[in-house]
């Protein structure tokens, strides 16, 4: 009297492996939604294979890369003398070619496998922090032709009449993702980059 029964037993089993799939399927909702959140961070500075890449290398964890030292190609595109340019314009007008600018330019680096960081009226990009990508430099000496044939042809067509500046270095960096799951930025410290900066031809 008291004791389990064989149908407690099995009724006991059959709850636990129950509880068991439900524990494994919650994590895995979980994994999916930590991923997607991932994704979506990722897209905002690196083409949809580069992110791909980086969630399968991150296994389990899906968590940003930290900052670690490697080779990188850093590329700079600037407008010249933006301010002026704003002060001539009608502030709808100057919207529409910044953004316009910004979509020549993150097209053509996510193109080529780099990654982009906004900087006022410029970018930052980086090629090589994927080493899935290989030949950093000629990806960013290959977007950056592309990038002033792109802008010089809209500027010659009277649409733009934009002057800037672009300039490519390689060296040691640290490059990788500070702040929060969702607040993540990309971040690039070293000489290599202050060079490159001040490589921009005005």
């Amino acid at each position: 009297e008291g004791l389990f029964t064989q149908q407690d037993l099995q009724l006991a089993i059959a709850i636990s492996h129950q509880a068991s799939l439900t524990i494994q399927r919650m994590k895995l909702l979980e994994k999916i939604r930590r991923e997607q959140q991932f994704r979506v961070l990722l897209q905002r500075f690196v083409s949809p294979d580069v992110a791909n890449y980086l969630i399968e290398s991150s296994g389990d964890s899906v968590k940003l890369p930290k900052l670690r030292r490697q080779l990188a190609t850093i590329l700079f595109v600037d407008i010249e003398n933006s301010t002026g340019l704003a002060e001539t314009l009608e502030v709808e007008e100057f919207s529409q070619i910044i953004n316009e600018y910004y979509e020549v330019l993150t097209s053509k680096v996510f193109q080529y496998k780099g990654l982009v960081k906004y900087i006022g009226d410029g970018i930052m990009a980086l090629f090589g922090m994927a080493e899935s990508e290989k030949d950093p430099e000629m990806r960013a000496i290959t977007a950056a032709m592309e990038i002033r044939s792109e802008i010089e042809a809209l500027s010659v067509t009277g649409k733009w009449g934009l002057r800037f500046g672009i300039s490519i270095n390689t060296g040691p960096v640290m490059a990788g993702y500070v702040g929060s799951f969702e607040q993540g930025e990309i971040t690039v410290l070293g000489d290599a980059v202050n060079v490159a900066y001040g490589l921009q031809p005005y």
